[in-house]
């Protein structure tokens, strides 16, 4: 198992919480599960799990509510939103207040897994490749990623801009790295979502536009200078330098 493979299931609909909870626990999780927002934040402020599965609407404290209070407390668990709601202003709102990703209701439950295994190998990858830079001592060239004013840290898994760091979720920083060293490049959604987010995502491609908001709204202080440029019907690219 990948990481602790320890996961919090949030979810008020008993059926589809059983459900998961149960797919889950066949793919070889340790799931705690809980039907409303006031437990899940009591429970994950333990900082314990891994990934934290939680739906948006819920009673006693939203999802929103339950991510934010999290983050604010330092909490670095994965947070996937689970969400009836479809509109790209909703999506980026939970990614604003902490959240890692969102899955829309309805979906699949093997979709879920193959999503959260998707991310398990992405964590454990990056890990890995950390450790062994850190066991080598200096970074090497490849190392350090360079575009106008942006200087990334792939040792570290920081980016800076103007020398300041700018925070980053782990998908935020994988998109921006792959864009960058394929800087000059058409990028379409449907390959950003293979190579960024894995083989076996299968997510809306309206996923890969929330993010590239989120990637503007922290690295485009100055709206006049676009660095993301959007092809129109087909995705996006990074002009090369």
């Amino acid at each position: 198992m990948m990481g602790n493979g320890k996961i919090l299931l949030v979810e008020d609909e008993a059926s589809l919480q059983r459900l998961l909870k149960y797919d889950l626990e066949q793919s070889g999780f340790e799931v705690t599960a809980v039907d409303n927002g006031a437990d899940a934040y009591e429970i994950a402020k333990q900082g314990t799990f891994e990934f934290i599965l939680l739906d948006w609407m819920l009673p006693q404290m939203t999802g929103i509510e339950v991510c934010r209070k999290l983050r604010e407390l330092g909490n670095t668990s994965y947070i996937m939103m689970l969400t009836a709601k479809s509109e790209e202003l909703d999506m980026i709102e939970g990614l604003s207040e902490g959240a890692d990703d969102y899955i829309r209701k309805p979906f699949s439950t093997r979709e879920v897994v193959a999503r959260i295994k998707a991310v398990m190998r992405r964590k454990s990858m990056a890990a890995e490749k950390k450790e062994t830079q850190q066991v080598r001592g200096t970074a090497t060239t490849e190392e350090k990623l360079h575009y106008r004013n942006i200087n990334i840290d792939t040792q570290r898994y920081e980016v800076y801009m103007d020398g300041q760091k700018v925070e980053m979720t782990l998908t935020e920083f994988e998109l921006l790295m792959y864009m960058v060293k394929n800087q000059g490049k058409v990028l379409s959604r449907d390959h950003l979502l293979g190579s960024v987010w894995g083989y076996e995502y299968d997510g809306d491609t309206r996923t890969v536009d929330v993010y590239i908001f989120k990637l503007r709204e922290k690295l485009e202080a100055d709206a006049s200078k676009r660095l993301f440029k959007t092809i129109r019907g087909v995705g996006y690219m990074l002009e090369k330098e």
